[in-house]
């Protein structure tokens, strides 16, 4: 039975679902994954907002902790004090609420991607086992392209360390629009497809996120959760010398990430609050995208237009991200029975109703102000019937 108050006392550690489409707790609660970023123990003199509800931070090495985690190359020694200072981040996080996501072998020097693959193995099957036992999401390595011969070498790797085992989810992430799906589409380890859909707003990095093969891979087997590990980030800069990006332009980049596979979840350069408000506020578990239902889509012409479209698979919910004000489009097909059609502000988490031009196909719904929307269609409750008089 349940024991505490945090989400994985109540529901318990977090698994990929019974369908292979999303992260659930072990009692078949759905997990939305919006996570932050931390390097090593910096993490513990933040407080992250509520929303978040996941960590995902480098092991190796955390520049505040010191010292390193290893020592020699073709055969390493282990450093368990180093550990000892980290365990700190794992407890905090499970006390906290928060699923820790070590990315346990990262891409700078002396982190472990150098190493063969037996003490690569070594090295991050301690940390397996150190910290497997509190609420975890393994990133088994970062920074690399995975192809060919070191992909081989990754795929040595993840079997070492988790093949035949029962463990919690796991990802790679790789370089900037690298897509890895297929390449470890026989590796039943990685059971969670990560991806980094660029850092900038090129526009080609937009289109592969919108267009690429995130939006089509989903529907091969074997299904796997899709998450962007690495999102646009409004801290960074862009490439081809374009303006500072900003929180609007993060905010687009979480939903489209959110609605281009089957929602399982997005990590997070700002606060997901409002993020967070929406999509748990409806079983998002259920969406799968359904772009094809926008009448003449504007992000053909200008990919920061985009419009994203899901419908649950029940059919009783359709959500559409509107990135800029302007009147969107969307066949009949895709309304749910009886639709009760609102707008949600991303901004201030806001509703207000939607009236839209029912055409003989479609129905155009003029957004209410300027910047982001998201149009929501669920089917109405029908209320329910008091009971008549005793006869």
């Amino acid at each position: 039975p349940p024991e505490g108050e945090t989400r994985f006392q109540k529901h318990g550690p977090v698994r990929v679902s019974t369908d292979g489409r999303s992260l659930a707790h072990a009692d078949g609660t759905p997990f939305l994954w919006l996570a932050s970023t931390a390097l090593g123990d910096a993490w513990l003199s933040v407080k992250l907002p509520s929303s978040f509800t996941a960590l995902q931070w480098l092991v190796t090495p955390a520049v505040t902790v010191g010292g390193a985690p290893y020592s020699g190359t073709d055969k390493i020694t282990l450093n368990p004090g180093y550990f000892e200072k980290l365990d700190k981040i794992v407890d905090q996080l499970g006390k906290a609420g928060l699923l820790s996501a070590p990315v346990l072998l990262g891409s700078v020097s002396n982190a472990g991607n150098d190493l063969a693959p037996d003490q690569a193995a070594k090295l991050a099957r301690y940390m397996v086992a150190r910290w497997q036992a509190s609420p975890s999401f393994w990133i088994l390595s970062s920074g690399g392209h995975y192809f060919g011969g070191e992909g081989e070498k990754w795929k040595q790797v993840g079997r070492a360390v988790f093949g035949g085992v029962a463990h919690a989810p796991v990802a790679l992430l790789p370089q900037s629009r690298h897509w890895i799906a297929s390449e470890f589409r026989d590796e039943p380890w990685m059971n969670v497809v990560g991806y980094h859909s660029g850092s900038g707003n090129a526009e080609n990095s937009l289109r592969w996120l919108n267009e690429g093969p995130v939006t089509k891979a989903w529907q091969q087997p074997p299904a796997r959760p899709f998450i962007n590990l690495e999102p646009v980030n409004e801290l960074g800069y862009p490439v081809q010398n374009q303006p500072r990006l900003n929180d609007e332009d993060a905010r687009r980049s979480l939903f489209w990430s959110l609605l281009n596979a089957p929602t399982a979840g997005v990590t997070c350069a700002v606060d997901p609050g409002h993020v967070a408000e929406f999509f748990t506020g409806l079983d998002f578990s259920e969406l799968r995208p359904m772009p094809s239902a926008v009448v003449n889509n504007p992000g053909t012409q200008n990919p920061r237009k985009f419009i994203a479209l899901a419908r649950s698979e029940k059919k009783d919910v359709t959500i559409a991200y509107v990135p800029e004000d302007r009147t969107v489009e969307i066949l009949l097909e895709a309304f749910p029975p009886a639709p009760d059609v609102r707008w949600f502000n991303p901004r201030t988490g806001e509703k207000s109703p939607a009236v839209g031009v029912v055409t003989e196909r479609s129905c155009q719904f003029p957004t209410p102000g300027e910047g982001d929307w998201i149009l929501i269609m669920h089917t109405q409750q029908k209320p329910a019937v008091a009971p008549g008089p005793a006869k």
